[in-house]
């Protein structure tokens, strides 16, 4: 599953937030959540350019008329605030049972390339079967482009659907390839936080240097956690895995919040 390019800094972080708290459920908008968002707006400094530049990377609508517009995230918008994944969608899709295994014999004098190919591959979550063998669930169509973008010699790299042959099962090909060890631990470190958060006053959660404190550490441990996980279809996942407890809690926090 590729990860959304589009990349936003705690300012544009918090300012999602906002507009998805006061527009996310709103059907139909009312005047008085369009005077609500205007007087948000003045206190929090978002200009209209940002507001712009959302709508144009298609992260915001608008729904209503000219005297109750409000701005609402587009699922678009919700996967970049949950840090460029549709973490819902992929645990639903469904696996086929054919493994996309990618093996590839790249010189040593390819040097750069080489190392902006597997670059590539980590960013879109292939697993590391052994040496230049890897694999991940889903067709890849995008590989033909990441391999001339990389400078390489399409000859040089193989994709194939199939079946790892021998005794490991599919759960245990994904335990060897992915660290879920590593993301497991920074989903319950997440859970630690958002339980620790959602344990405190409200009022003093929602002061305005609190809840920066908390977008802003929100955003840093969810990333930690969402960004190294393959977010493999349900048939596939480790047990443990952590995810799906570190995702509820958020949804829990962050409509508190």
């Amino acid at each position: 599953m590729t990860e959304l390019k589009w990349q936003i800094r705690e300012a544009g972080y918090e300012a999602l937030f906002f507009l998805g708290g006061f527009g996310g459920a709103v059907l139909p908008p009312t005047q008085r959540k369009a005077e609500d968002l205007a007087r948000w707006r003045l206190g929090s400094r978002l200009e209209d350019g940002k507001l712009k530049r959302f709508t144009e990377r298609g992260l915001v609508e608008g729904v209503g008329d000219d005297d109750a517009w409000v701005p609402r995230l587009t699922s678009l918008g919700w996967a970049v605030l949950d840090g460029g994944r549709d973490v819902e969608a992929a645990w639903s899709r469904g696996w086929d049972g054919q493994w996309r295994i990618l093996m590839f014999d790249l010189p040593r004098q390819a040097g750069s390339s080489r190392s902006k190919f597997w670059r590539w591959l980590q960013a879109n979550h292939f697993g590391k079967l052994q040496g230049s063998v890897w694999v991940i669930p889903d067709p890849f169509p995008e590989l033909e482009n990441a391999i001339t973008d990389a400078g390489l010699d399409p000859s040089m790299v193989i994709m194939v659907a199939g079946d790892v042959v021998g005794t490991l099962r599919p759960r245990e090909i994904v335990a060897r390839v992915w660290p879920f060890e590593a993301i497991n631990l920074a989903y319950r470190e997440y859970r630690a936080f958002a339980e620790r958060v959602l344990r405190q006053d409200g009022r003093k959660a929602l002061s305005s240097v609190g809840l920066k404190k908390v977008l802003r550490e929100d955003r840093r441990l969810w990333w930690k956690a969402v960004r190294p996980d393959p977010l493999l279809p349900k048939a596939l996942l480790p047990n443990p895995y952590e995810g799906f407890s570190a995702w509820k809690i958020r949804r829990k926090l962050l409509q508190k919040l």
